[in-house]
């Protein structure tokens, strides 16, 4: 079952259960090893690369028996305790690692997934506008693993959420209307602005509208119009573009308005999202 499995991570099963495999044959009583000493470099190996495969695949059973190995080395306990701890943990990384299904992804795409979401937008936009940045997150989920019409679909989802809440601001009921005719009406009522006779027009508003029209104008016929037809196909390099342009209109409408508040039942999700920790560098 393994050896049918390619990747970088099934090579790195594969070198462990082969370090173990060698550290055991280089026991065989056939050979001249009589001290733990000339034994100790080559389960070091072991010990590293199994230590390595438990945390990226979250073998806990692997992960005690390296804990095990690491203690066994360090206290002098005698060769042959170190052998069959070994033996057991050669079991156990074949046994749980092929328990799990393992998604090889490139190392591109694995840093798409593994970029928080908030260096998309913002971090005020985690809060205020919870719902479209799970949106954006899992457009760039999808982007991640290569499927970046589906993540084309969710950028969508995301802005529309936002340019809702823009119309509800200006006096439209935007429920039921298309995204087409929203934006026609939310253009058509920030028309005023240009002229600088916009009745009612509080301080930042030219500037704030604009940069929202600006947003919206980057991605709305290039990719919504195209994305409602079901031969509708995108690159990877068109849904990185569409989640950054997204990402931006998020972070601007969240300076002036926020999506309604969260249902109780999905909340803890979303302080999930708003909780969750950058990486270290």
């Amino acid at each position: 079952m393994l050896e049918q499995l390619s990747g970088p991570m099934m090579l790195g099963i594969k070198e462990a259960l082969m370090l173990c495999k060698g550290a055991l044959e280089l026991h065989d009583p056939n050979t001249n090893i009589q001290s733990i000493d000339q034994f100790t470099p080559l389960i070091e190996l072991v010990v590293r690369d199994a230590e390595v495969l438990a945390l990226n695949l979250e073998l806990g059973v692997v992960a005690s028996r390296v804990d095990t190995l690491k203690t066994c080395l360090s206290n002098d306990v005698i060769l042959s305790e170190i052998i069959y701890q070994l033996r057991a943990l050669s079991e156990e990384i074949y046994s749980e690692s092929s328990s799990r299904t393992i998604i090889y992804m490139p190392y591109g795409r694995a840093q798409m997934l593994n970029n928080p979401i908030r260096n998309f937008c913002s971090d005020e936009s985690l809060i205020k506008f919870p719902k479209a940045v799970g949106e954006l997150d899992l457009a760039k989920a999808a982007a991640a693993y290569d499927f970046p019409t589906a993540s084309v679909f969710h950028s969508m989802r995301a802005s529309e959420i936002c340019l809702k809440e823009i119309a509800r601001g200006l006096g439209i009921d935007p429920d039921g209307l298309m995204w087409g005719t929203l934006i026609d009406r939310v253009e058509k009522e920030i028309e005023p602005l240009k002229k600088d006779n916009w009745k009612g027009a509080l301080p930042g508003d030219k500037d704030f509208y604009s940069k929202a029209i600006l947003s919206i104008q980057s991605f709305k016929d290039a990719y919504r119009n195209i994305v409602a037809h079901s031969d509708a196909c995108f690159t990877s390099d068109d849904s990185l573009i569409v989640i950054v342009a997204v990402g931006q209109f998020i972070k601007v409408v969240a300076t002036r308005f926020s999506e309604p508040a969260v249902p109780p039942s999905i909340a803890p999700l979303m302080s999930g999202l708003i909780a969750m920790p950058s990486p270290n560098p």
